[in-house]
């Protein structure tokens, strides 16, 4: 393997919090790719299956001795539905941690929904080896019955 590594696992997880609705859960993943040492590469963090979103947040560890996060940016999932309040969260470069990555969607309704990509994450590759990324600390948040008066 001179040169070459496995730079991330994919990762697919259910949707821990869903409240006041049920509906098809959402699966969050992120694709296996292969890059050379020292190469920058992005792993799109996507979601299928979302309805009527509010807001998500995740954790995301990865091997800090294979890759090292360089920087988390919000991609449209949210942001094409109208304004957003995105964080690109905390990278521990000691750690290989990157918590609390968290967007809402902050305007009028209709509220996100369908399949999208919610974050890029950039890293670089630094040794050979396999990096899997886990995700932990997963929320989503979704749009409750609405009730009013007439």
């Amino acid at each position: 393997m001179t040169g070459t590594f496995l730079a991330a696992l994919a990762i697919a997880a259910l949707i821990l919090l869903q409240p006041l609705r049920v509906a098809a859960e959402p699966v969050i993943s992120a694709p296996f790719v292969t890059v050379g040492i020292g190469d920058t590469f992005t792993i799109p963090i996507s979601s299928t299956g979302a309805t009527d979103v509010t807001s998500w947040q995740f954790d995301l560890a990865h091997t800090p001795s294979i890759v090292k996060a360089n920087a988390v940016t919000e991609r449209p999932f949210m942001s094409a539905f109208g304004l957003t309040l995105f964080t690109s969260g905390v990278i521990n470069s000691v750690t290989g941690l990157i918590s609390l990555v968290a967007d809402s969607y902050v305007d009028l309704p209709s509220n996100p929904s369908g399949a999208g990509v919610l974050a890029n994450i950039e890293f670089t590759a630094l040794a050979p080896g396999i990096s899997p990324l886990t995700v932990a600390n997963l929320f989503v948040t979704l749009a409750g019955p609405r009730f009013g008066s007439c």
